[in-house]
């Protein structure tokens, strides 16, 4: 507190409003409380050219100007910017922030200033007086180490605290002298297809990634809690689509994850929900009203929808929010956590390719299913991966396969017997589909719609009005 108590000064009327007589104020008492002090001071002289009055404090007079008791500032006084140290070489400054020790000391234009040594970190560093202790004697600043303002390696350099990023740099000594929140930009190499760009490691830091041209477009946290869901040996449709989510406007919308065997869907809400999109020229309460409408829809269908915010890409935050949102759900005490978090910095472009390549022939559609993916966004992937050299992928033969296959099933759909019961009692067997479906009518006095029979069950009777089918394949009766 700083206050001065100026009312026992005479007054007198000046260019239209009072003003302080310091000419006839001589004699007369002041009482003041500034930054913690207590006391009064005695006026003794008046100096009308220089504006200045002399004051008696403490057995010393002062010469000062009347503006130090009108705005007020003491100082010159009570000495509460001291030119004395506050602190001395040896001392420790240490609470549940910081533990420093003050190991120089100096003057210089600027004031006092300490060079201290973090008792955590062995970070030195100078600074002043003021951002380590304040007028009042409490602790101020920290150590600048541990706050990531100052490098200081094996502590807080990029090759001590992430591992990960080493292999982004192009120059390997770069990870040692830099920390990730370092803000100019450095060349930088895909590690997955060695494509050179300058980027800023605080922007690999926060996107995980260098956003190169091989990228697989999916966030840090989707990758996340997509391990999270493969380890929990779940069933489930990555980026899920259905006719359900095309709105008004005929937009399609998707849900990230959706679980069929649970009816829950799992959103993660990113970084866009609490900032404009930049590149939909979406603002929040778009994106927000998109939200509620998708939800409104899942609800009609029965879903249970489960959003976990994921605003930052950082290891500890997706974890945490993730363990809160679906523990009610699942048992999280087995899962992998770290290999949720090296998961979430591959590439799954390249990982799709390498299958693709790893398991040919192979339809899009069994990649899908393995991967638990859209089947739009393999075809995607393998382009891109043959563009880029990581697979072959040759749209022509994909579809000849997907023909070829689709008429192997046609053919074993129908290379199957079919023994028919009559209220409980054989009649006859058949052997297709097209056969007893052909003959029904002369047989039976009613037609068989082959549609109307599973081809797909494996020894499943069938109820049809008051006839019962058994379904065996050739393959197993001539076993």
């Amino acid at each position: 507190m700083r206050k001065v108590d100026l009312s026992e000064i005479p007054k007198i009327f000046l260019r239209g409003k009072d003003c302080n007589d310091w000419k006839n104020s001589i004699g007369k008492y002041i009482k003041f409380i500034y930054d913690g002090v207590e006391g009064e001071l005695l006026i003794n002289e008046y100096d009308k050219c220089t504006q200045k009055i002399t004051v008696h404090y403490n057995g010393v007079d002062y010469a000062i100007k009347t503006d130090c008791l009108t705005k007020p500032n003491l100082n010159p006084i009570i000495k509460s910017h001291s030119y004395d140290f506050r602190l001395n070489i040896g001392d420790v400054l240490k609470d549940d922030r910081r533990n420093l020790s003050i190991i120089e000391r100096a003057r210089n234009k600027w004031g006092r200033r300490y060079k201290y040594k973090c008792n955590i970190c062995g970070c030195e560093s100078w600074t002043a007086e003021l951002n380590l202790i304040n007028r009042d004697g409490t602790y101020l600043g920290g150590c600048a180490g541990c706050a990531s303002r100052k490098l200081v390696r094996g502590f807080n350099d990029i090759a001590t605290k992430e591992h990960w990023m080493i292999p982004f740099f192009k120059n390997k000594e770069d990870p040692k002298n830099l920390m990730p929140n370092h803000k100019k930009k450095k060349l930088m190499i895909c590690p997955d297809c060695n494509r050179e760009k300058l980027e800023s490691p605080a922007a690999l830091y926060n996107n995980k990634s260098i956003r190169c041209v091989c990228g697989d477009g999916f966030s840090f946290p989707e990758k996340f809690l997509n391990c999270v869901l493969k380890q929990l040996n779940l069933e489930f449709i990555w980026r899920y689509r259905a006719d359900w989510l095309v709105d008004g406007n005929g937009s399609q919308r998707e849900f990230d994850f959706y679980i069929p065997k649970c009816n829950l869907i799992c959103e993660v809400d990113g970084g866009f929900h609490k900032r404009p999109h930049v590149k939909n020229k979406l603002t929040i309460d778009d994106i927000l009203a998109i939200d509620d409408w998708k939800d409104r829809q899942a609800h009609i269908k029965g879903l249970q929808v489960i959003r976990i915010p994921a605003y930052e890409s950082e290891y500890e935050y997706i974890k945490s929010n993730i363990d809160n949102k679906l523990n009610e759900h699942f048992d999280l005490s087995n899962i992998n956590w770290k290999k949720c978090n090296e998961y979430a910095t591959k590439n799954i472009v390249k990982e799709v390719c390498e299958y693709y390549e790893c398991n040919k022939p192979i339809t899009v559609t069994d990649v899908a299913k393995k991967l638990n993916m859209a089947i739009k966004t393999v075809c995607t992937y393998l382009k891109k991966g043959d563009e880029i050299g990581w697979c072959v992928y040759d749209r022509s033969v994909h579809k000849k396969m997907r023909i070829e296959k689709c008429a192997m099933a046609s053919k074993l759909k129908n290379s199957k017997r079919i023994s028919v019961y009559k209220n409980d009692e054989y009649f006859n067997t058949y052997e297709s589909m097209r056969e007893l479906s052909k003959k029904s009518k002369q047989d039976f006095g009613i037609y068989f719609n082959p549609n109307h029979i599973s081809s797909q069950a494996y020894k499943r009777k069938e109820h049809y009005e008051n006839f019962v089918f058994e379904i065996i394949p050739h393959s197993e009766v001539a076993s």
